[in-house]
Formats: C-alpha cells, sequence, structure tokens
C-alpha cells in the first residue's frame, strides 16, 4: 500500500501542461454509455476544470483512459464496491466538473451565474436541490482581489473532494 497527498487546489488549478487528476478523464471516455452524468460528448476540452493547462491528453503513454477506467472498475469490484454505488461516485465526479464550468458575473454589488445549466446537472448529480447549490455558491464570501464567488466554488468542492 502507497499513501499518496492529494491537493485539493489542483481541482480547481493545474499549472500548464499537466493533467488534473485521471479520474476526470476517464469518466470523460465514458460519457457515451452513462449519459446521466450529463457529459455531452466526453470531450475534456468542454469542461473548466480539465483544459485551463492545455493538456487533456496523455503522451507517451499507450494505455488509453477508457482501458484505465475499466481498470479501476474492476479495482472498485475487488474492494467490494457494488455497481450502484460506483455509479453514484462517478455521477459525483461529474457533478465536480460541471461545478467547474458555472461563470459568475460580478457587478460590483452582487454577484450572478452567467448560465444555470452547469449548476442543474451538478445539482443533479450530487443529489441536492439546484436552488441550494446555487444559493451556495451565491452566498457572499470574503473577496480576495476580486475572486470571491470563485473562492466559494473551490471551497465547496474542497468540501465533496475531502
Amino acid at each position: 500500500m502507497e499513501t499518496y497527498l492529494l491537493e485539493k487546489s489542483r481541482v480547481c488549478k493545474q499549472d500548464k501542461g499537466e493533467r488534473n487528476y485521471h479520474v476526470f478523464y476517464y469518466i470523460c471516455s465514458q460519457a457515451a454509455k452513462n449519459p446521466e452524468w450529463r457529459l455531452g460528448s466526453g470531450n475534456p476540452e468542454k469542461f473548466h476544470f480539465l483544459n485551463q493547462s492545455g493538456c487533456t491528453t496523455r503522451s507517451g503513454d499507450s494505455q488509453t483512459d477508457v482501458k484505465d477506467f475499466e481498470e479501476l472498475v474492476k479495482a472498485l469490484g475487488e474492494i467490494n464496491m457494488d455497481k450502484d454505488t460506483q455509479t453514484r461516485l462517478f455521477g459525483i465526479v461529474a457533478g465536480v466538473l460541471h461545478l467547474g464550468n458555472v461563470v459568475f458575473l460580478n457587478n460590483g454589488e452582487e454577484c450572478t451565474i452567467k448560465d444555470n445549466k452547469p449548476v442543474d446537472d451538478a445539482a443533479a448529480l450530487l443529489g441536492v436541490p439546484m436552488t441550494k447549490l446555487r444559493d451556495r455558491l451565491l452566498t457572499r464570501t470574503i473577496s480576495v482581489d476580486g475572486k470571491g464567488a470563485t473562492f466559494a466554488r473551490c471551497q465547496l468542492l474542497f468540501c465533496i473532494v475531502t
């Protein structure tokens, strides 16, 4: 057994040329087979948490995300995680991807959300009412450099990830 330090902040931002956590790409590779994850075509370029670094594919690696997803599913089965629990787990991961696509508009006095679709998709996958998730995302937080809403989104994600 190996111990890994998972950087929660890496979910929101990666260094140039670095991919995010592999599981995000794994579920994107399964979008066509799992429409309930609301991933559309599954193109990682469509997700803010995956496209910031300019690296959405692996280079020099013969294994694919599809094959690795299958290995992950097999490993989860070996630790007795049933298919229903796996589906819910991957749905939560997809919900995190959708939260990354929430765009905030700040007019100085208040913050609004540009498009409700990512919030609606995330809420459905996380099993929470859309209005409650939207309200939580827009709850006033301490703003540093005018990035209060974006900070709130990342803080919410840290709670989901831990």
